[in-house]
């Protein structure tokens, strides 16, 4: 990359670069070298394999089984994992007026896609 180029950034989880615009829209974060596409794709793992973007797992006794995101409770949660500032915004939830489910993530994005144009 020269002076010329645009600032550009590399995901170290499938090395597809981006730019600054990127940043912008939410598709790359800057701080944790990791795109949204790959955040998305482990949210769609199992527990066992990564925690990321999911609640607790409670058996019907409240007993947690598998640990998802929780920054009270979980001292690697909140103090050790490299994601920590970004999983909540991937954690699905459900509106209470309108029963929809969302996450914050996806409502950032359609913002800045919406400014965008």
């Amino acid at each position: 990359m020269t002076n010329s180029d645009p600032k550009s950034y590399r995901c170290i989880a499938c090395g597809v670069k981006f730019s600054e615009k990127d940043v912008g829209l939410y598709d790359f974060f800057r701080v944790q070298k990791t795109c949204c596409a790959c955040y998305v794709s482990g949210k769609a793992q199992d527990h066992r394999d990564w925690c990321f973007g999911k609640l607790n797992k409670v058996n019907p006794e409240g007993r947690i089984v598998r640990w998802g995101y929780d920054a009270v409770n979980h001292v690697e949660c909140r103090e050790e994992c490299p994601d920590r500032s970004i999983c909540p915004l991937f954690i699905t939830r459900v509106d209470k007026k309108t029963g929809k489910r969302y996450t914050q993530i996806g409502r950032a994005r359609r913002r800045a896609r919406t400014r965008d144009t």
